[in-house]
């Protein structure tokens, strides 16, 4: 594709802290044990020495990291023919049901959005919610963090919020976070933990154990109750144990499947706001040996403000060594297209994490402005998450997203389609990876509300052809369409691919994966939600207008 751009790259700020700005992200600047190339702002994890700590017994469901923000439940219908309709229920963390209405008639292609900001009566804070169809969904979920008044990088900025936008969790009863930070340049994590059981407790155990694995540096046991959640906020006091600086990982164990979403949030001052990242945590009945995601060498950030790059960790969940080889094939448009590269072939310990550097000093020999897809192989089955990395000098802020392993394949793809109406923000994306081995014909299909496909002179080079192990992007999609639209898009393939969908911010993206549309129906787990009386938010000139608050819709039973 001609002109192509780094993929998710929009614009990027100039925030003078030393923090991680993270859009749907994370945290940026962590590190790898001192046995594998990284950058020196990589992930760092830190020792911890002596007896591991005791079992915390009693719950931490107070949030203090995070500021009350707003979430919007997007529900995509993925049948090409078939009406949907979904069930949404909303709880307290105790189970109790605060929420129960019906989302649709949805048609075949088309989303619908519940705004949580604009129902009455819900109570302020964290919450959880599943979402019910016999019907094949995408479901994500968008959480807004107005940006607090103060001073901004870009003065014409319209008071854009800080985004985070997860997938669903898949419940298992193992799951891993690769990575989760305390104070860790100026990012800490918030992990939701949800029993996905309606009909009995789960007692779960959960363990933050540092990146080269070891003994862990925390322990907790809670036990939820049906439907229950818990929040493990690493700033509250229950993680006492946990130095400043600290970044880990943690794994959660329960006789009952939970789901769990892991946010981090990120004090950005300069910015006069808080950043924050979600991604779900990962069940290791589905880790792979085999995964898919962007890479970029160093590239000057769109400010000219130092240079941007990339970097992903893998985690070892199992009892024996895992050996990791990973290969960069450049895209095209990019100064390294068609050119393949290979990292040194790595190690990861049972119990470990490591760091795989695409910066200058990361090993694989990548030229400057080198951007395309990444395939990692692995002996055993682990677990990738990739982060886009600010400047060297500080490295700070951008964003995190899991890597696309085999259960996101599929032959139609499907994302939220979203112009918020703002010359700055909010602009969407596509990234498409083809891991078979042949090429793969692929078109892109953008849908309105109400499922009416749209003219493809509405994007530019809606057919491609894709080939083996490289990757195709769609950026700003709807810079032509109306303003305001809230539709969908539908990737098609005559092979199975991969794809993730991005939101363009004022101070990053927020990135997700793009849901398949494969015969899975039932419950959607959306561990971390949020709600918060609607204020507007701050702006340069005229305050947007606030909408009024929709009546809460009548109860139904406890699904």
């Amino acid at each position: 594709m001609s002109g192509l751009r780094s993929p998710f790259v929009s614009r990027l700020s100039t925030l003078s802290l030393a923090g991680a700005l993270v859009a749907a992200p994370a945290v940026l600047g962590l590190a790898a044990p001192a046995r594998i190339p990284s950058s020196a702002t990589g992930l760092v994890p830190a020792a911890l020495a002596g007896a591991p700590p005791p079992v915390q017994q009693a719950p931490q469901q107070a949030v203090t990291t995070l500021p009350p923000g707003n979430t919007e439940i997007v529900i995509q219908n993925l049948q090409t023919s078939q009406t949907a309709t979904a069930r949404v229920v909303v709880r307290r963390p105790d189970g109790t049901p605060v929420l129960d209405t019906t989302v649709g008639p949805i048609p075949p292609n088309a989303a619908r959005t519940l705004d949580l900001g604009a129902e009455a009566g819900l109570p302020t804070g964290w919450l959880t919610a599943v979402v019910e169809s016999p019907t094949p969904l995408g479901v994500v979920a968008r959480t807004a963090w107005p940006m607090a008044p103060g001073p901004r990088a870009r003065p014409d900025e319209p008071g854009p919020d800080m985004v985070a936008i997860a997938n669903a969790a898949a419940p298992d009863l193992d799951v891993v976070v690769p990575v989760v930070v305390k104070e860790h340049r100026g990012a800490t994590s918030v992990v939701a933990v949800h029993n996905t059981d309606a009909a009995r407790p789960a007692a779960v155990d959960a363990r933050v154990a540092p990146l080269e694995g070891g003994a862990p540096g925390w322990q907790g046991h809670y036990d939820l109750a049906p439907r229950g959640a818990a929040a493990l906020d690493l700033g509250g006091p229950a993680f006492g144990s946990l130095p400043e600086g600290f970044a880990g990982v943690l794994r959660l164990t329960a006789d009952a499947p939970i789901a769990v979403h892991a946010v981090h949030g990120v004090d950005t001052l300069s910015a006069g706001g808080m950043a924050v990242a979600a991604h779900p945590g990962f069940g290791t009945a589905a880790v792979a040996v085999r995964w898919h995601t962007i890479f970029r060498s160093p590239f000057p950030n769109a400010f000219g403000a130092g240079v941007n790059g990339s970097s992903f960790v893998v985690h070892n969940p199992g009892a024996g060594p895992a050996t990791i080889d990973v290969v960069y094939t450049g895209a095209v448009g990019a100064d390294c297209a068609g050119s393949v590269f290979r990292h040194p072939m790595l190690t990861v310990a049972p119990g470990a994490t490591v760091e795989v550097s695409q910066r200058a000093d990361g090993g694989a020999g990548l030229p400057p402005r080198c951007f395309g897809a990444a395939a990692v192989q692995a002996s055993a089955p682990v677990v990738a998450m990739a982060f886009e990395i600010g400047p060297v000098d500080d490295a700070r802020y951008l964003y995190a997203y899991p890597a696309l392993s085999p259960a996101d394949h599929g032959a139609r793809l499907g994302s939220r389609l979203r112009d918020p109406d703002t010359s700055t923000v909010g602009r969407m994306g596509l990234t498409v990876f083809n891991p078979s081995p042949g090429p793969a014909g692929v078109t892109l299909e953008l849908f309105d509300a109400a499922g009416t496909r749209l003219s493809h002179a509405l994007c530019r080079n809606c057919s491609a052809q894709v080939e083996a192990g490289q990757l195709q992007s769609w950026n700003a999609l709807v810079r032509d369409f109306p303003r305001g639209i809230d539709g969908a898009a539908v990737i098609a393939s005559d092979v199975a691919i991969a794809a993730y969908a991005s939101e363009f911010l004022a101070y990053g993206a927020a990135v997700f994966v793009a849901s398949p549309a494969v015969a899975r129906s039932g419950a959607y787990a959306l561990p971390f939600v949020a709600h918060a009386a609607r204020v507007a938010p701050p702006t340069v000139g005229p305050p947007h207008a606030t909408p009024p608050p929709a009546p809460t819709p009548p109860a139904r039973p406890p699904a």
